[in-house]
């Protein structure tokens, strides 16, 4: 490779092509190099020690080209990617410089005044990150401001002589990494780099910004008196925390249009508190942390403001564990933002239930304030959460905890703090007893009524207002779910299960009013126990949204595959129209609606014999014309039964895609020995072994294998020793949807002729046909398919026969055994 361009043509070359050059720097220096593509699509650039992978130089990327470091004498390689099809043309530019160094203070680079300077990367493998130091002699005073091209895990800086490092804060701009820091004339820094593996680019220069004009020089912040300039600006001040605890702002100033924004030093990505037009905020402090305070001021004043910065430690109120005990009645929050946390005590006998209720006259205009009850044991699933009025069922004789989240800028106003008995049907837990017939309503306030069911069916509920909501809700600590709920007409129902109480809700109340409440026998088709017959390969499915159930019973022993055309849809209840299938009188069903990328179907096959009943639930949510739902009962195909299992065979097989709904069925005749079957761990399969005259016993079941070092990769295995001769079945329950490719070995009984296979050995390797004859020795002879011999021999030891890729007949003696070779 030489200085200048190099090129190389490709013409009649196709697809991706690697070019290999070689380059070696002077003795005297180390060298930049920089790569910059003239022809060519797609060409990338890998530099290399020894022209591999294994040994890669990192280098960065820059507006002028890849960069890559070698250093002096050394011989280097470059891999160089591209496409085939044209000729290709890079320029290559040698640049002495120092690319190495900075690997301790003492070996600090000179980086004073530099530009588009080089950092080399100290990677090291035992800490994953490399740290480089440079060194800057400052002539004047200012902010050194330092631009990083590269990415960068920390900056830090610190005098010469000296080992407090002062962390340095790291802006990303235009692609750039940013770190500035306050210097002295006189004094030489330390600057020290975390990165990862790939160099730097570096720029370093001295700014003289104005005292407070931004964050890399803020106004020293004071406890009292800090000074805010009268001219419109954007002004900033720093605040370090000697403790933990809060920091308020205050002042008898306005900021009229302005805002007061709070920052972490270390993280300048989005402040911590703002306020709008005042300065109370209100922010959280950890102890040798630097806060930094910006106030926008767009209003200019004939005089300075002033603001105060006071530090209070962490006190009652100000987490869920200390929180501020209240008392019932009128209370006043803090003026400042933040989160605030009260406790009340519930008067009354214990677990008496009462209402606490939560309220306030003042208008709140954030969406950010809210106020949330919760019980003092659960601070993560508040009772009840509103803007300024809340409402809880509670316990007489318990405490609870209010939290208030301020954000108003101004707070400071009153709320209220009430208890208040519980009226029959005002909350869950004491509905009122609905009865058949006619049941009063009266207020606006949501009713709660209680029902246990006489028989199976359905509940219906018929509010005299049809705008009243009717619901049916499940309680659970503080979950709550609701039963499906069918509208029919102005009326609605749920299902019932005799002997079962349930909960209505009812909401939208207008004042007085009535529901009916009666209850109703399924209908056919309504229920699993009123199931339409199904006669024939097919039914309607009613043109409604609505549940219908259907029972169909096989004929003849197959394959029953169910489907229906049903529209796939769902709502705002998070309901989806389904189809669910479940067998005989069995607890569980198989939905067997499905969705893919090319849409949702409703189809499943489903293993039956003779006389077995299948009852099938399809739930639409709206009306749909002309919709069906089908049975077909096939014939089983190979591997379907265990009556018709699918041979494996010495060697490779490929296993269908098997589920414990639809296993798949194989066999093999086996002689006493071994049978192995074994996977990669990207071939997931359980299958089990049994005996062809016992399907309920079984010998083996496959295994997951761990592996070993250095890459740890498993595999799965069934390992069975076989010690009576005959026929095994085996049962694959599951697979990956594609299925599994797996090695099957083991002594083989009955291949074509029937008869056993004593003590030979067959076994198909890649390419190859591994035999072990017996003692005695054995006369062995392999045919392909055609019947034509391929290769024969007598053999007293294991002897291997090289033939291709195919299946093949091996006989040995007067028994034969079918194998399948692979490359």
């Amino acid at each position: 490779m030489q200085v200048g361009t190099n090129s190389y043509d490709l013409t009649g070359q196709s697809g991706y092509v690697t070019l290999y050059y070689k380059y070696t720097a002077p003795a005297e220096s180390g060298q930049l190099l920089t790569f910059t593509t003239v022809k060519g699509e797609g060409l990338s650039y890998v530099m290399s020690e020894d022209g591999t992978y294994n040994k890669m130089i990192y280098g960065i990327n820059s507006a002028t080209g890849s960069i890559v470091p070698v250093k002096a004498g050394q011989t280097v390689y470059l891999i160089l990617n591209t496409r085939g099809g044209s000729e290709i043309s890079f320029d290559m530019k040698a640049e002495n410089a120092i690319v190495e160094g900075g690997q301790t203070k003492e070996e600090a680079i000179d980086v004073t005044g530099q530009s588009n300077f080089f950092i080399p990367s100290n990677y090291s493998t035992e800490t994953y990150s490399s740290v480089t130091y440079l060194k800057y002699e400052c002539s004047e005073e200012g902010v050194l401001e330092m631009t990083f091209t590269g990415s960068l895990s920390g900056l830090s800086v610190c005098e010469e002589n000296s080992s407090e490092e002062t962390s340095v804060s790291l802006s990303y701009v235009s692609g750039t990494v940013v770190g500035k820091t306050e210097v002295e004339a006189g004094k030489v820094y330390i600057i020290k780099i975390k990165a990862s593996t790939s160099p730097l680019i570096g720029n370093f220069v001295i700014t003289h910004p104005t005292l407070g004009s931004s964050s890399d020089y803020p106004f020293e912040g004071k406890a009292v008196d800090n000074e805010l300039p009268a001219e419109i600006g954007k002004y900033w001040y720093d605040y370090v925390a000697t403790e933990n605890g809060f920091v308020m702002l205050k002042s008898e100033s306005y900021l009229y249009g302005g805002t007061v924004s709070v920052y972490d030093a270390s993280s300048m990505y989005s402040p911590i508190a703002t306020v709008d037009g005042c300065f109370l905020a209100r922010f959280n402090v950890v102890q040798g942390r630097t806060y930094l305070i910006c106030i926008e001021k767009n209003e200019s004043t004939s005089t300075p403001d002033y603001f105060d910065m006071t530090f209070a430690a962490a006190g009652e109120g100000d987490s869920f564990d200390n929180p501020m005990a209240i008392n019932l009645g009128e209370n006043t929050l803090p003026d400042y933002n933040g989160t605030y946390y009260y406790k009340v005590e519930i008067p009354g006998e214990a677990e008496t239930s009462k209402f606490l209720k939560v309220t306030s006259d003042a208008e709140m205009l954030s969406s950010g304030t809210k106020v949330s009850i919760y019980e003092q044991t659960n601070m993560y699933s508040p009772l009840a959460s509103g803007t300024k009025d809340v409402k809880a069922e509670v316990k007489g004789g318990a405490a609870y905890i209010i939290c208030w989240n301020l954000d108003e800028d101004i707070n400071g106003f009153k709320y209220n703090v009430a208890v208040e008995d519980i009226g029959e049907g005002e909350v869950y837990s004491n509905p009122i007893q609905a009865v058949v017939g006619t049941n009063n309503l009266e207020g606006v306030n949501d009713k709660y009524f209680s029902y246990t069911a006489t028989m199976n069916g359905w509940l219906v509920i018929t509010p005299s207002d049809p705008t009243i909501k009717v619901e049916f809700p499940i309680v659970s600590g503080s979950y709550v779910s609701y039963r499906t709920a069918v509208q029919s007409g102005f009326s609605v129902k749920t299902e019932i299960e005799k002997g079962t109480e349930y909960i209505i809700k009812l909401s939208g109340l207008s004042g007085s009013g009535s529901f009916e409440l009666e209850e109703a026998e399924y209908a056919e088709g309504e229920s699993r126990e009123t199931a339409i017959a199904v006669d024939g390969t097919s039914a309607d499915v009613p043109m409604a949204a609505q549940t219908t159930w259907y029972k169909y019973v096989a004929a003849s022993a197959g394959m029953l595959e169910v489907s229906s055309d049903i529209n796939y849809e769902n709502n705002a209840s998070y309901q989806s129209s389904t189809v669910r299938v479940w067998r005989g009188e069995e607890s569980n069903y198989v939905d067997i609606t499905k969705s893919d990328s090319e849409g949702t179907l409703s189809y499943g096959d489903f293993v039956a014999s003779e006389g077995d009943i299948f009852y099938v639930e399809v739930v639409t949510l709206s009306a749909q014309e002309g919709k069906k739902v089908m049975f077909n009962l096939r014939d089983f195909e190979p591997g379907e039964s265990s009556d018709n299992p699918i041979e494996l065979t010495i060697g490779e097989n490929t296993l269908k895609s098997a589920t414990r709904q639809n296993p798949v069925w194989y066999y093999a005749d086996l002689d006493k020995g071994e049978l192995k079957i074994t996977a990669d761990a990207s071939n997931y399969y359980m299958m089990s072994v049994y005996k062809s005259d016992d399907l309920n016993t079984v010998l083996a079941t496959s295994n997951y294998v761990s592996g070993s070092a250095p890459d740890y990769i498993g595999s799965y295995e069934l390992s069975y020793e076989v010690e009576t001769p005959g026929r095994y079945i085996m049962k694959l329950e599951q697979t990956n949807p594609i299925g599994a490719v797996v090695t099957v070995t083991a002594n083989i009984a009955t291949g074509i002729s029937g008869t056993g296979m004593a003590a030979e050995r067959i076994s198909a390797g890649a390419g190859c046909i591994s035999v072990t004859p017996s003692a005695e020795g054995a006369s062995v002879y392999v045919y392909d398919l055609t019947g034509k011999l391929v290769s024969s021999a007598y053999i007293k030891g294991q002897t291997t026969f090289n033939v291709e890729k195919g299946l093949y007949v091996v006989k040995v003696d007067n028994k034969a055994v079918k194998v399948v070779v692979n490359n």
